[in-house]
């Protein structure tokens, strides 16, 4: 799916999360997983979801990528990191959407 969009003229954008390595994909009986309810939101801003470092390698992502990613970012070992992919504008606003929490009422 990366190679995809970036051969579609798309982007890669991370961020890394401080402190979040196995939280994003924990499941906990009392409310859905970190990463599905920051994948939910990536979709509603235009995107297929997010890739995130407590599932990878996976999905064609190969752990020498994992640590690439992880190097550029200065990700240590208990860091996260999220990745959105599409046009430009769209994982722009995926990201902003993932790590922008909504006012609440």
């Amino acid at each position: 799916m990366l190679a995809r969009s970036l051969k579609a003229g798309g982007v890669v954008l991370a961020c890394r999360l401080p402190g979040f390595a196995g939280l994003v994909g924990r499941e906990d009986s009392a409310r859905p997983p970190l990463g599905s309810e920051m994948s939910d939101r990536a979709k509603r801003a235009g995107v297929g979801g997010i890739f995130h470092t407590d599932e990878l390698p996976a999905y064609g992502v190969t752990a020498e990528e994992v640590e690439a990613v992880r190097g550029k970012l200065a990700a240590a070992e208990g860091d996260a990191v999220i990745m959105v992919t599409g046009a430009r504008e769209r994982a722009e606003k995926a990201l902003h959407a993932v790590l922008v929490a909504p006012a609440r009422p």
